[in-house]
């Protein structure tokens, strides 16, 4: 994407910032509700901000980093195994690890290395983005990635979901939706991007948003499904927008016919069979909410954007439990056996997965190190990445 996407992800992820400096400054928690820290395992430094979720393959854990390397570490201390220089800041919301290939979203490219050594195996610049006379490829920063043992699936600005080999980096095939119905533009498409995309059997379900006028003032969501081994569209459903420019973050999640999404003021869930709205749970958001749906079991974790995290059964969207916070969570969040971890800035939350009872509230120790990637977690071992550091601790 040209220069004017690339602003607005910066200006996004430095309000991100600015705003958790505040709310630490602002808000005021149960000091006998929470523990204050966390048991550190290691703490190993690495240039900038990374906003990708690591990447745990066998012994190793991948981190990117802010001026753009990707580097696998050992899990048990932290120590760099190897170090690869990938040409920009790795900037999407999570690295995947498939077949021994790890690949990850930067800015204007997706680029793939192998797990053991670090090698280069292939890059892949998306569609240009739709923008009029616009010549860089879609951004790919703060975008969800998927893929399954062959294939990597990649959305992009533009909007476009293209299928990579994922041994090869040899294009399948790219969707792209063109001109839109809902445009009142004379003649083109107006502005667009996937977000993020899920594989399920054998559809992969994508999430876009779409700008309704030039301004992008005002939008709309499309929830779309695709072949997988064809990229042919299967259906398409879309959704209000409540918020101006790209209106959502996150890829969907999938629960037997349902593909459930978090658009930032409602959780949907869309019957794949019908492509109907099987159920809605809305919420009063005070800010957009910036994680996606996080399923374990039958359950879906979600931030309602109202300072509140919450439960739904995800069969019918009942509420499970809520659980309040003086915040919003601005990574996605990590969903483990006990706990549900998320960061808000400078400050670190663990809620109890059964209950939503918050177990733990920790600020980071400097202002210039706000948590700035989801968690992944195994063996009751937490890895995320903090400005400045990649760290590892116990699960609270």
């Amino acid at each position: 994407m040209g220069a004017i996407g690339i602003g607005h992800s910066v200006v996004h992820r430095m309000f991100d910032c600015r705003l958790a400096t505040l709310l630490v400054t602002l808000c005021c928690s149960d000091p006998t509700a929470v523990r204050s820290g966390v048991r550190e395992r290691w703490r190993k430094p690495q240039q900038g901000a990374s906003y990708s979720r690591p990447a745990i393959t066998g012994d190793l854990v991948i981190f990117g980093t802010g001026d753009g390397h990707l580097v696998g570490r050992s899990r048990s201390n932290g120590d760099a195994v190897w170090t690869t220089n990938v040409g920009q800041q790795v900037g999407g919301a999570r690295l995947v690890v498939r077949n021994g290939v790890v690949v990850a979203s930067l800015i204007q490219t997706t680029v793939a290395v192998q797990a053991t050594s670090g090698a280069i195996l292939w890059y892949y610049a998306a569609p240009k983005d739709t923008i009029g006379g616009n010549t860089l490829p879609g951004q790919v920063m703060a975008n969800r990635i998927d893929a399954d043992d062959q294939t990597v699936f990649i959305p992009a600005w533009g909007a476009s979901i293209t299928a990579v080999d994922l041994a090869s980096g040899a294009v399948r095939w790219i969707w792209q939706p063109a001109r839109a119905v809902t445009d009142t533009a004379a003649s083109g498409p107006f502005r667009s991007g996937a977000v993020g995309v899920r594989v399920s059997g054998d559809t992969v379900y994508a999430t876009a948003w779409h700008s309704l006028v030039a301004s992008g003032v005002s939008g709309e969501i499309w929830l779309v499904a695709l072949d997988k081994l064809s990229g042919r569209e299967l259906w398409r459903v879309t959704l209000p927008c409540y918020w101006s420019g790209t209106c959502l973050d996150g890829a969907p999640t999938v629960y037997g016919s349902l593909v459930i999404l978090n658009e930032g003021a409602h959780e949907y869930a869309i019957d794949a069979r019908t492509q109907s709205i099987a159920w809605v749970f809305p919420t009063t958001p005070t800010v957009t909410a910036g994680s996606e749906s996080e399923l374990y079991g039958d359950v879906v974790y979600h931030d309602g954007g109202d300072q509140n995290i919450y439960a739904l059964r995800a069969s019918d969207g009942a509420l499970v439990w809520k659980a309040p916070f003086s915040g919003a969570a601005t990574r996605d969040l990590l969903v483990t056996d006990r706990r549900v971890i998320f960061p808000d800035g400078l400050l670190l939350y663990a809620l109890d997965r059964l209950t939503g009872r918050r177990v733990l509230e920790t600020q980071m120790r400097n202002v210039n190190e706000p948590v700035t990637s989801p968690a992944i977690e195994l063996d009751g071992r937490v890895f995320l990445n903090v400005y400045g550091a990649a760290w590892s601790f116990d699960e609270p």
